[in-house]
């Protein structure tokens, strides 16, 4: 079989569900109309998505976050942009300025110094790291690059899997609670938007270090503007012989990102490639120490931020993700077969409308996602094994497609010192027992001094799950095909202090879970299956303060 790695090439696969599609298609234009006909909306510009009565330099768009003073930015924890001080659920942003100061080395350090966020290291340096929010599991977190979903549909163990280091991040937003209604399935306890450098900055970065072990590590970016472009580029690579035994590894990230800038909008293109090989010493069980996983990511999306009076942003995005694991890296026993591989395609196209009129703001959002996997162990069996590009007799012998369709609702209004956001996600997807879903939230908002506010928020949301929880089958586990989404209410109530340098809030949240999904095994069983439990009821408290030092 050899361990030689080589890229996987596209190639086409016919998708499945037709049928399902067309009555998606049917069934959102309906809606769609409805909604268009019974709102009283009137265009506006861009600018007053906020509010027409603050000052100029507030500026908004959906997938970013500007900063403009110490706690007056613009956030995306609605559907709507709203200032940082306004939002009405509990978000944390990680800034520029607090990236620098950090002594985080990668991404899953600096996520981890936010509260109620977790994260679980398997290797050093972010070679695979499981991400949590609130107490969930590491499925139920929802990261977005930009704006854009690259959740892993196979496991949450990739989804961190980014192209993108620390030199080219801007700054991090991360949404405590669940947000189906204003990102879709899978932000079911938070959500993670790491937002890149704005593309057109004349800046030059260039960093190397080395350590013991072989440990050597160099990163580079680079920002350019000509004519109507303007560009971000950024390289990073690194690699060690590993602290013990088959704890080497070595990684590389290349990031793009351009933009084109017309009268009527901007073009905003993301390109980035992510490989990881690594010695994973007893990271899925202590059995077999000598495990070794080699990971691939490609991602590439294309989204248009218009600057007219009409406020519709299409977007297209495609990911691919390639792993292979092996149980042992040396010599194996004759009981061994061969090693897993995988191969994920996501693809996706969303369009979203905002619009402001007398009495709010509202948005409507269509998306659709397909999702697919090629594997030698998840997913259905093919009758026609297909070949693994750069492997001599390895054959992807399973695979698997599902895909859904998403419609997404907002308004936003005050009156006087009371907001309130209201919204709904219908959802629509291949596998799911009822032909249609829907996902209600209520947010609500009340400022007693511009100093404290106080909020309380009502959502329901849901968790497809994964390939692995479906097909994956291993010497003490078997997958479940007929698991259904994990679905739950969740509320949350808190305070939020802004005074000059310090930041203060408190929150109380609680979660009823049905269907939640875990690894069960029945008395008497020799196996653990993957099953929808009746009900998981979480709840917690959650404190913090933050002192900003002069000169900041």
């Amino acid at each position: 079989m050899g361990n030689r790695y080589s890229p996987f090439f596209a190639e086409s696969h016919e998708k499945t569900g037709m049928d399902f599609f067309r009555e998606c298609k049917r069934q959102s234009l309906f809606l769609l109309f409805f909604f268009l006909g019974s709102t009283l909306f009137q265009p506006v510009s861009a600018t007053e998505l906020i509010r027409p009565s603050e000052p100029e330099s507030y500026t908004a768009s959906e997938d970013s976050l500007i900063i403009v003073g110490l706690e007056e930015m613009v956030v995306s924890a609605q559907r709507i942009p709203v200032l940082r001080s306004e939002a009405l659920r509990s978000v944390r942003v990680i800034d520029r300025t607090w990236i620098e100061n950090s002594p985080a080395q990668d991404i899953t350090e600096l996520i981890s110094m936010v509260q109620s966020v977790d994260i679980r290291h398997r290797g050093t340096f972010g070679m695979q790291s499981d991400v949590s929010i609130r107490g969930g599991t590491f499925d139920q977190t929802l990261v977005l690059l930009n704006g854009i979903n690259v959740t892993d549909p196979q496991t949450g163990h990739h989804t961190l899997n980014l192209p993108v280091d620390l030199g080219s991040i801007e700054r991090i937003e991360v949404l405590h609670g669940p947000a189906a209604r204003v990102f879709g399935p899978n932000a079911f306890q938070g959500a993670i938007n790491i937002i890149t450098r704005e593309p057109g900055k004349k800046e030059t970065g260039i960093a190397v270090t080395g350590g013991s072990h072989r440990f050597l590590t160099g990163s580079a970016y680079s920002g350019a503007e000509t004519g109507a472009f303007s560009h971000f580029l950024s390289v990073t690579g690194l690699t060690s012989d590993g602290f013990t035994e088959n704890t080497d590894f070595r990684s590389g990230n290349v990031f793009l990102r351009s933009m084109y800038r017309h009268a009527s909008g901007r073009l905003d293109l993301q390109a980035g490639f992510n490989e990881k090989a690594f010695g994973a010493n007893s990271f899925y069980t202590p059995r077999f120490p000598d495990q070794f996983e080699q990971t691939r990511s490609t991602f590439v999306s294309l989204r248009w931020h218009p600057d007219t009076s009409l406020r519709l942003t299409p977007t297209v995005y495609w990911r691919r993700h390639n792993d292979r694991f092996e149980l042992f890296r040396g010599e194996a026993p004759s009981w061994y077969d061969t090693h897993n591989y995988h191969q994920t395609d996501v693809f996706g196209a969303s369009l979203n409308w905002v619009h402001v009129g007398r009495w709010g703001t509202g948005s409507i959002g269509l998306d659709y996602r397909y999702e697919h996997i090629y594997s030698n162990v998840l997913g259905k069996e093919r009758s026609s094994p297909r070949r693994v590009r750069g492997y001599d007799e390895v054959y992807f012998t399973h695979s698997h497609g599902r895909e859904g369709l998403s419609l997404m609702f907002e308004y936003n209004t005050a009156v006087g010192a009371l907001n309130i956001s209201s919204g709904t996600l219908l959802y629509l997807h291949s596998e799911l027992e009822d032909a249609v879903t829907f996902f209600p939230g209520l947010d609500v908002g009340y400022t007693f001094h511009p100093e404290l506010l106080w909020y309380a928020s009502l959502n329901r949301t849901l968790r497809l799950p994964t390939f692995t929880d479906l097909f994956y089958e291993g010497p003490d586990n078997v997958g479940n095909p007929e698991l259904q989404p994990e679905e739950a209410v969740s509320f949350e109530t808190g305070f939020r202090f802004n005074r000059n340098m310090l930041n203060m809030d408190i929150a109380f949240f609680r979660r009823w879970g049905t269907q939640m999904i875990d690894w069960v095994r029945q008395p008497g069983d020799d196996y653990w299956q993957s099953e929808n439990l009746t009900k998981v009821t979480l709840s917690g408290v959650e404190a913090g303060f933050t002192i900003y030092a002069p000169g900041r």
